[in-house]
Protein backbone atom coordinates (compact mmCIF):
# COMPACT_ATOMS: atom_id res chain seq x y z
CA UNK A 1 0.00 0.00 0.00
CA UNK A 2 1.40 2.87 -1.34
CA UNK A 3 1.61 6.48 0.58
CA UNK A 4 0.23 9.14 -0.86
CA UNK A 5 2.56 12.60 -1.35
CA UNK A 6 1.77 14.85 1.68
CA UNK A 7 -0.90 17.72 1.30
CA UNK A 8 -1.66 20.96 2.84
CA UNK A 9 -4.16 19.36 5.64
CA UNK A 10 -0.93 16.99 6.83
CA UNK A 11 0.93 18.35 9.68
CA UNK A 12 3.59 20.50 9.84
CA UNK A 13 7.04 20.15 11.20
CA UNK A 14 8.98 22.91 12.03
CA UNK A 15 12.38 24.60 13.45
CA UNK A 16 12.18 27.40 15.32
CA UNK A 17 15.29 29.43 15.60
CA UNK A 18 16.49 32.87 17.07
CA UNK A 19 13.35 34.01 16.84
CA UNK A 20 12.24 33.00 13.23
CA UNK A 21 10.65 29.89 12.07
CA UNK A 22 11.47 27.41 9.35
CA UNK A 23 9.58 24.67 7.40
CA UNK A 24 8.55 23.54 3.87
CA UNK A 25 11.14 20.26 4.59
CA UNK A 26 12.04 18.07 1.71
CA UNK A 27 12.31 15.25 3.90
CA UNK A 28 12.22 15.29 7.81
CA UNK A 29 12.94 12.75 10.42
CA UNK A 30 12.20 12.47 14.08
CA UNK A 31 13.38 9.56 16.61
CA UNK A 32 12.30 9.47 19.69
CA UNK A 33 13.66 5.95 21.67
CA UNK A 34 13.12 4.76 25.54
CA UNK A 35 16.23 3.35 24.36
CA UNK A 36 17.95 6.80 23.57
CA UNK A 37 19.14 9.46 26.30
CA UNK A 38 17.53 12.10 24.08
CA UNK A 39 15.25 12.43 20.77
CA UNK A 40 16.99 13.23 17.45
CA UNK A 41 16.14 15.34 14.33
CA UNK A 42 17.30 15.61 10.61
CA UNK A 43 15.89 17.89 8.13
CA UNK A 44 16.38 18.58 4.32
CA UNK A 45 15.26 21.56 2.40
CA UNK A 46 16.33 23.47 -0.96
CA UNK A 47 19.25 25.78 -0.58
CA UNK A 48 17.20 28.90 0.04
CA UNK A 49 13.58 28.79 2.19
CA UNK A 50 10.23 27.07 0.14
CA UNK A 51 8.55 30.52 0.23
CA UNK A 52 11.13 32.97 1.27
CA UNK A 53 13.97 35.00 -0.61
CA UNK A 54 16.28 35.74 1.97
CA UNK A 55 19.54 34.09 2.69
CA UNK A 56 19.13 31.41 5.85
CA UNK A 57 20.82 31.38 8.84
CA UNK A 58 21.18 28.79 11.14
CA UNK A 59 24.70 27.58 12.93
CA UNK A 60 25.77 24.19 15.13
CA UNK A 61 25.16 25.03 18.46
CA UNK A 62 21.58 27.01 18.08
CA UNK A 63 19.21 26.54 20.40
CA UNK A 64 15.68 24.82 18.57
CA UNK A 65 12.72 23.93 18.93
CA UNK A 66 11.36 21.56 17.01
CA UNK A 67 7.39 21.47 16.25
CA UNK A 68 4.94 19.64 14.41
CA UNK A 69 1.82 22.07 13.80
CA UNK A 70 1.83 23.62 17.22
CA UNK A 71 2.84 20.70 19.27
CA UNK A 72 7.14 20.86 20.83
CA UNK A 73 7.82 17.44 20.03
CA UNK A 74 11.64 18.35 21.09
CA UNK A 75 14.51 21.54 22.74
CA UNK A 76 17.52 20.95 21.91
CA UNK A 77 20.82 22.18 19.65
CA UNK A 78 21.95 22.00 16.21
CA UNK A 79 24.32 19.39 15.45
CA UNK A 80 25.34 19.30 12.04
CA UNK A 81 24.57 21.39 9.07
CA UNK A 82 25.49 20.12 5.20
CA UNK A 83 25.54 22.04 2.11
CA UNK A 84 25.55 20.23 -1.43
CA UNK A 85 24.62 20.60 -4.63
CA UNK A 86 24.67 18.65 -8.31
CA UNK A 87 23.26 19.26 -11.60
CA UNK A 88 19.77 19.93 -10.81
CA UNK A 89 19.46 21.33 -6.55
CA UNK A 90 21.20 23.02 -4.16
CA UNK A 91 20.43 21.66 -0.63
CA UNK A 92 21.11 22.04 2.79
CA UNK A 93 20.90 19.09 5.44
CA UNK A 94 20.03 20.03 9.15
CA UNK A 95 20.39 17.54 12.34
CA UNK A 96 20.41 17.70 16.03
CA UNK A 97 19.64 16.55 19.23
CA UNK A 98 17.71 17.19 22.22
CA UNK A 99 19.35 18.86 25.62
CA UNK A 100 20.82 15.67 26.98
CA UNK A 101 22.81 15.20 24.31
CA UNK A 102 25.37 17.53 26.53
CA UNK A 103 24.92 14.90 29.48
CA UNK A 104 25.76 12.06 26.64
CA UNK A 105 28.79 13.41 24.77
CA UNK A 106 30.60 15.28 27.81
CA UNK A 107 32.45 14.41 30.69
CA UNK A 108 31.34 14.75 34.35
CA UNK A 109 33.39 17.50 35.78
CA UNK A 110 33.07 17.52 40.10
CA UNK A 111 32.78 18.00 43.03
CA UNK A 112 31.29 16.10 44.03
CA UNK A 113 32.91 12.99 42.52
CA UNK A 114 31.22 10.85 45.46
CA UNK A 115 27.88 10.45 47.31
CA UNK A 116 27.48 8.79 50.36
CA UNK A 117 24.47 7.45 51.61
CA UNK A 118 22.56 9.96 49.40
CA UNK A 119 18.63 9.45 47.71
CA UNK A 120 19.96 8.36 43.89
CA UNK A 121 17.56 11.06 42.73
CA UNK A 122 19.87 13.43 44.39
CA UNK A 123 22.84 12.27 42.59
CA UNK A 124 21.20 11.97 39.52
CA UNK A 125 19.85 15.86 40.29
CA UNK A 126 23.56 16.78 40.87
CA UNK A 127 25.18 15.10 37.61
CA UNK A 128 22.37 16.75 35.23
CA UNK A 129 22.85 20.40 37.31
CA UNK A 130 26.19 20.63 35.21
CA UNK A 131 24.40 21.10 31.97
CA UNK A 132 21.56 22.87 33.51
CA UNK A 133 18.78 20.04 32.70
CA UNK A 134 15.97 19.35 34.72
CA UNK A 135 15.57 15.94 35.63
CA UNK A 136 11.36 14.73 36.66
CA UNK A 137 11.02 11.62 38.80
CA UNK A 138 7.87 9.84 38.47
CA UNK A 139 8.90 6.79 40.99
CA UNK A 140 10.71 6.77 44.25
CA UNK A 141 14.49 5.39 43.45
CA UNK A 142 14.34 3.18 46.75
CA UNK A 143 16.85 3.49 49.58
CA UNK A 144 19.83 6.13 49.75
CA UNK A 145 23.13 4.66 48.74
CA UNK A 146 27.08 5.39 48.13
CA UNK A 147 27.77 6.18 44.59
CA UNK A 148 31.13 7.59 42.82
CA UNK A 149 31.30 8.78 39.42
CA UNK A 150 35.17 7.76 37.37
CA UNK A 151 37.31 10.55 36.26
CA UNK A 152 36.30 10.56 32.48
CA UNK A 153 33.24 9.48 32.83
CA UNK A 154 30.29 10.90 30.95
CA UNK A 155 27.08 12.29 33.04
CA UNK A 156 24.96 9.84 30.57
CA UNK A 157 26.85 6.98 31.48
CA UNK A 158 27.43 7.66 35.50
CA UNK A 159 23.10 8.37 35.43
CA UNK A 160 22.81 4.74 32.79
CA UNK A 161 24.67 2.86 35.84
CA UNK A 162 21.90 4.47 38.49
CA UNK A 163 19.27 3.77 36.76
CA UNK A 164 20.50 -0.10 35.93
CA UNK A 165 21.10 -0.44 39.78
CA UNK A 166 17.19 0.63 40.38
CA UNK A 167 15.94 -1.20 37.69
CA UNK A 168 14.12 2.66 35.94
CA UNK A 169 14.39 3.95 32.42
CA UNK A 170 15.75 7.06 31.51
CA UNK A 171 14.84 9.59 28.20
CA UNK A 172 14.15 13.03 27.46
CA UNK A 173 10.89 14.99 26.87
CA UNK A 174 10.11 17.61 24.65
CA UNK A 175 11.03 20.57 26.91
CA UNK A 176 14.35 19.09 26.95
CA UNK A 177 14.56 17.40 30.36
CA UNK A 178 15.24 14.10 31.57
CA UNK A 179 12.21 11.99 32.37
CA UNK A 180 13.19 8.89 35.18
CA UNK A 181 10.12 6.64 34.79
CA UNK A 182 9.27 2.81 34.58
CA UNK A 183 7.46 0.74 31.60
CA UNK A 184 3.75 3.04 31.44
CA UNK A 185 0.40 0.79 31.63
CA UNK A 186 -1.33 3.11 29.92
CA UNK A 187 -2.60 1.70 27.09
CA UNK A 188 -2.92 3.60 23.17
CA UNK A 189 -7.10 3.49 22.31
CA UNK A 190 -6.00 3.17 18.69
CA UNK A 191 -4.73 -0.62 17.93
CA UNK A 192 -2.71 -1.64 15.41
CA UNK A 193 -4.00 -3.94 13.10
CA UNK A 194 -2.94 -6.17 9.67
CA UNK A 195 -4.82 -5.01 6.92
CA UNK A 196 -6.34 -1.72 8.68
CA UNK A 197 -3.58 0.80 9.87
CA UNK A 198 -0.75 -1.23 9.15
CA UNK A 199 1.41 -0.31 5.91
CA UNK A 200 4.54 -2.57 6.40
CA UNK A 201 5.71 -5.05 9.17
CA UNK A 202 8.68 -6.51 10.81
CA UNK A 203 9.26 -8.99 13.26
CA UNK A 204 13.12 -9.58 14.74
CA UNK A 205 13.84 -12.62 16.78
CA UNK A 206 17.75 -11.74 17.65
CA UNK A 207 19.47 -14.04 20.17
CA UNK A 208 23.00 -12.57 20.20
CA UNK A 209 22.67 -10.43 22.33
CA UNK A 210 21.06 -13.12 25.29
CA UNK A 211 22.85 -15.15 27.80
CA UNK A 212 22.04 -18.16 29.28
CA UNK A 213 23.72 -17.04 32.95
CA UNK A 214 23.79 -13.68 34.38
CA UNK A 215 26.03 -13.20 37.35
CA UNK A 216 26.64 -10.00 39.07
CA UNK A 217 29.00 -9.28 41.57
CA UNK A 218 29.56 -5.94 44.00
CA UNK A 219 30.76 -4.99 47.23
CA UNK A 220 29.22 -3.63 50.07
CA UNK A 221 29.99 -1.77 53.08
CA UNK A 222 30.44 -3.63 56.06
CA UNK A 223 28.05 -3.28 59.43
CA UNK A 224 27.30 -5.60 62.72
CA UNK A 225 24.69 -7.41 60.24
CA UNK A 226 27.70 -7.89 57.48
CA UNK A 227 30.78 -10.17 57.84
CA UNK A 228 33.78 -8.93 55.98
CA UNK A 229 33.16 -11.92 53.07
CA UNK A 230 29.71 -10.45 52.92
CA UNK A 231 31.16 -7.09 52.54
CA UNK A 232 34.16 -7.79 50.21
CA UNK A 233 31.75 -10.23 48.01
CA UNK A 234 28.02 -9.47 47.00
CA UNK A 235 26.18 -11.79 44.64
CA UNK A 236 23.58 -12.27 42.68
CA UNK A 237 22.67 -14.83 39.65
CA UNK A 238 20.06 -16.00 37.43
CA UNK A 239 19.70 -18.69 34.24
CA UNK A 240 17.71 -18.23 31.21
CA UNK A 241 16.40 -21.31 30.26
CA UNK A 242 15.52 -20.59 27.20
CA UNK A 243 18.60 -20.01 25.75
CA UNK A 244 20.05 -23.56 25.44
CA UNK A 245 23.77 -23.38 24.86
CA UNK A 246 26.35 -21.87 27.85
CA UNK A 247 26.20 -18.61 26.91
CA UNK A 248 27.64 -16.83 30.34
CA UNK A 249 27.56 -13.16 31.20
CA UNK A 250 29.56 -11.74 34.24
CA UNK A 251 28.57 -7.96 35.41
CA UNK A 252 30.38 -6.26 37.93
CA UNK A 253 28.44 -3.56 40.08
CA UNK A 254 30.30 -0.01 41.11
CA UNK A 255 27.53 1.11 43.34
CA UNK A 256 26.94 -0.48 46.79
CA UNK A 257 25.56 -4.16 45.84
CA UNK A 258 24.08 -6.61 48.59
CA UNK A 259 23.69 -9.78 47.72
CA UNK A 260 19.46 -8.96 47.11
CA UNK A 261 20.29 -5.75 44.84
CA UNK A 262 22.59 -8.19 42.71
CA UNK A 263 19.85 -10.67 42.29
CA UNK A 264 18.01 -7.66 41.04
CA UNK A 265 20.02 -6.53 38.54
CA UNK A 266 20.78 -9.75 37.21
CA UNK A 267 17.09 -10.52 36.31
CA UNK A 268 16.66 -6.70 35.35
CA UNK A 269 19.47 -7.93 32.51
CA UNK A 270 18.12 -10.86 31.47
CA UNK A 271 14.26 -9.66 31.10
CA UNK A 272 15.71 -6.68 28.95
CA UNK A 273 17.93 -8.39 27.00
CA UNK A 274 15.04 -11.00 26.08
CA UNK A 275 12.54 -7.79 25.38
CA UNK A 276 14.86 -6.47 23.25
CA UNK A 277 15.28 -9.66 21.12
CA UNK A 278 11.63 -9.70 20.55
CA UNK A 279 10.59 -6.80 18.54
CA UNK A 280 8.34 -5.24 15.99
CA UNK A 281 8.92 -2.75 13.79
CA UNK A 282 5.35 -1.52 12.16
CA UNK A 283 4.97 1.47 9.89
CA UNK A 284 1.30 2.91 9.53
CA UNK A 285 0.37 6.24 7.70
CA UNK A 286 0.48 9.94 8.62
CA UNK A 287 1.98 11.21 12.36
CA UNK A 288 -1.10 11.43 13.20
CA UNK A 289 -3.23 8.76 15.62
CA UNK A 290 -6.94 9.16 15.18
CA UNK A 291 -7.19 11.40 18.11
CA UNK A 292 -5.30 13.57 16.41
CA UNK A 293 -2.14 13.39 18.94
CA UNK A 294 1.31 11.76 17.78
CA UNK A 295 2.16 8.47 18.38
CA UNK A 296 3.94 8.41 22.21
CA UNK A 297 6.62 6.31 23.56
CA UNK A 298 6.61 3.84 26.69
CA UNK A 299 2.76 3.34 25.98
CA UNK A 300 1.28 -0.26 25.53
CA UNK A 301 -0.61 -1.03 22.27
CA UNK A 302 -2.83 -4.07 21.09
CA UNK A 303 -1.24 -5.62 17.90
CA UNK A 304 -3.00 -8.05 15.83
CA UNK A 305 -0.85 -9.24 13.00
CA UNK A 306 -1.18 -13.24 11.82
CA UNK A 307 1.57 -12.77 9.43
CA UNK A 308 3.69 -11.69 12.68
CA UNK A 309 2.52 -14.17 14.79
CA UNK A 310 1.38 -11.53 17.29
CA UNK A 311 -1.98 -11.00 18.74
CA UNK A 312 -1.01 -9.52 22.13
CA UNK A 313 -0.65 -5.84 24.10
CA UNK A 314 3.16 -4.47 23.10
CA UNK A 315 5.47 -2.00 24.67
CA UNK A 316 5.76 1.40 22.26
CA UNK A 317 9.68 1.97 22.81
CA UNK A 318 10.58 3.69 19.74
CA UNK A 319 8.43 5.99 17.49
CA UNK A 320 10.28 7.98 14.23
CA UNK A 321 8.38 10.40 12.15
CA UNK A 322 8.75 10.39 8.15
CA UNK A 323 8.35 12.67 5.90
CA UNK A 324 9.67 12.45 1.78
CA UNK A 325 8.95 11.52 -1.46
CA UNK A 326 5.93 9.01 -0.17
CA UNK A 327 4.27 11.24 1.93
CA UNK A 328 4.48 11.09 5.74
CA UNK A 329 4.65 7.99 8.00
CA UNK A 330 5.30 6.91 11.76
CA UNK A 331 7.66 4.07 12.08
CA UNK A 332 7.00 2.25 15.77
CA UNK A 333 9.07 -0.17 17.66
CA UNK A 334 7.41 -2.55 19.78
CA UNK A 335 8.22 -4.79 22.60
CA UNK A 336 6.83 -6.74 25.22
CA UNK A 337 6.13 -4.87 27.52
CA UNK A 338 7.22 -7.54 30.59
CA UNK A 339 11.00 -5.95 29.85
CA UNK A 340 10.29 -2.85 31.21
CA UNK A 341 9.18 -3.70 34.24
CA UNK A 342 11.65 -5.07 37.51
CA UNK A 343 9.87 -7.53 37.82
CA UNK A 344 10.51 -10.98 35.93
CA UNK A 345 8.76 -12.08 33.04
CA UNK A 346 5.74 -14.23 33.64
CA UNK A 347 6.66 -17.85 33.16
CA UNK A 348 3.63 -18.15 30.62
CA UNK A 349 5.09 -15.21 28.63
CA UNK A 350 8.74 -15.68 28.27
CA UNK A 351 10.14 -17.89 26.09
CA UNK A 352 10.53 -21.78 27.21
CA UNK A 353 13.90 -24.01 26.77
CA UNK A 354 12.42 -26.68 24.31
CA UNK A 355 13.20 -29.95 25.18
CA UNK A 356 15.95 -32.21 24.20
CA UNK A 357 15.28 -33.78 21.20
CA UNK A 358 12.90 -31.45 19.92
CA UNK A 359 15.22 -30.02 16.64
CA UNK A 360 15.42 -26.80 15.83
CA UNK A 361 15.01 -23.44 17.84
CA UNK A 362 11.66 -22.32 16.98
CA UNK A 363 9.44 -24.41 18.28
CA UNK A 364 8.82 -22.52 22.07
CA UNK A 365 8.40 -19.18 20.01
CA UNK A 366 5.80 -20.55 17.75
CA UNK A 367 4.14 -22.25 20.63
CA UNK A 368 3.97 -18.46 22.27
CA UNK A 369 2.26 -17.36 19.40
CA UNK A 370 -0.65 -19.88 19.38
CA UNK A 371 -0.78 -19.34 22.97
CA UNK A 372 -1.19 -15.51 22.05
CA UNK A 373 -3.34 -15.89 19.06
CA UNK A 374 -5.39 -17.71 21.55
CA UNK A 375 -5.56 -15.32 24.20
CA UNK A 376 -6.51 -12.28 21.59
CA UNK A 377 -9.29 -14.32 20.16
CA UNK A 378 -10.77 -14.81 23.99
CA UNK A 379 -9.96 -11.34 24.58
CA UNK A 380 -12.15 -9.74 21.65
CA UNK A 381 -15.06 -12.14 22.34
CA UNK A 382 -15.17 -11.15 25.67
CA UNK A 383 -15.42 -7.52 24.53
CA UNK A 384 -18.29 -8.06 22.15
CA UNK A 385 -20.13 -9.63 25.04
Amino acid sequence: MALDAATDLDPKLTLDVGGRRFGGWLRVRVDRSIDNACTQFGVIATRSWPGAEEQWWIEPGDRVEVRVNDDLVCTGWIDLISPSYDANRHAIEISGRGLVCDLVDCSYLGPPWQWKNSDPADVIRAIAAQFDIPVAFDLDLGEPFDFTIQQGEAGWEAIERICRLRQVLAYDQPDGSLLITRGSDEVCETPLVQGENILEATGTLDDRERFSLYIVKGQQPGSEDTSPAQAAQSLGEIADPSVRRFRPMLLVQSADTDNGTALDRAKWEMQQRWGKARTATITVAGWLREDGTLWPINRLCDVVDAWLGLDRRLAITGSTLEAGAHGLRTILTLAPPEALTPAPPDADKTPKAKPEGGGGGGGSFWEQVAADRRAGEARRKEAKQ
